[in-house]
């Protein structure tokens, strides 16, 4: 029988107990209706990274209360480095993006306003709202997945700002490019920045700026994929180059 994780942001220590937030106690509660006594697996993604076992010492439908019993350390990320700079795109497109990349191992997430992003988040309460939600969503796909690091989801950046993000290797996905993944595979690089458009994809003029600060297109063969699949696809393709598929 598989043990429930739960991603909390409060410092852990053994013997400790503490009260977990109301999404948490709700969900635990009310959609699994666990029973007092039932054990948990709680982490933070703080250092040592690794997960933390314990088990319900009191719970009622609104208030879940855990006693921390025991640490385990946990190494399963990628050799890798992986950023990934997406252009922001709507709705369920943009979660599944962040879902699905947080479970292939992805680093940290930078969602990039783009000439054709077709998503309006005109004011800073809106746009709040999105990025938290956002981050609950690489949050979940780190329960799931196994994960004990958390993935950051940045700030949503202009795309002018992409140039102060460094990396080993910096690429641009280009349906148009002439340069494909094999002419990269002797490479060795421990970090990869990842920039991807929206639906619309990216502007002649955005790929010709990315290129000016050094990053190389690549395609991914003759066919025009959709933002999140050509998020997944390149993601995969760099575990199984240079990581740990």
């Amino acid at each position: 029988m598989s043990i429930h994780r739960v991603f909390i942001t409060d410092s852990l220590t053994i013997n400790q107990k503490l009260e977990l937030n109301s999404n948490a106690s709700n969900y635990l509660a009310k959609v699994l209706r666990l029973k007092l006594g039932a054990e948990l697996v709680l982490f933070n993604g703080q250092e040592p990274l690794g997960e933390y076992y314990a088990h319900i010492c009191s719970i009622s439908n609104r208030r879940v209360v855990v006693e921390v019993k025991r640490f385990d350390v946990v190494d399963n990320e990628s050799p890798i480095e992986i950023n990934l700079l997406q252009g922001i795109s709507k709705g369920d497109r943009m979660d599944y993006t962040i879902q699905k990349s947080v479970e292939l191992g992805v680093n940290a997430i930078y969602p990039v306003w783009m000439e054709r992003t077709n998503v309006k988040l005109s004011d800073e309460k809106r746009l709040q709202k999105k990025h938290n939600h956002w981050q609950g969503v690489a949050n979940s796909a780190l329960e799931q997945s196994g994960r004990v690091a958390q993935v950051a989801i940045h700030q949503p950046f202009k795309f002018n700002q992409i140039e102060s993000l460094q990396a080993d290797l910096k690429l641009i996905l280009d349906p148009y490019s002439n340069q494909s993944l094999a002419s990269l595979s002797k490479q060795t690089p421990k970090q990869i920045n990842i920039l991807i458009g929206p639906e619309g994809g990216l502007s002649e003029q955005e790929v010709k700026q990315a290129q000016s600060i050094g990053y190389q297109g690549i395609q991914l063969g003759p066919r025009i994929l959709r933002t999140e699949t050509a998020s997944l696809a390149i993601i995969s393709n760099f575990q199984y180059l240079w990581g740990d598929f």
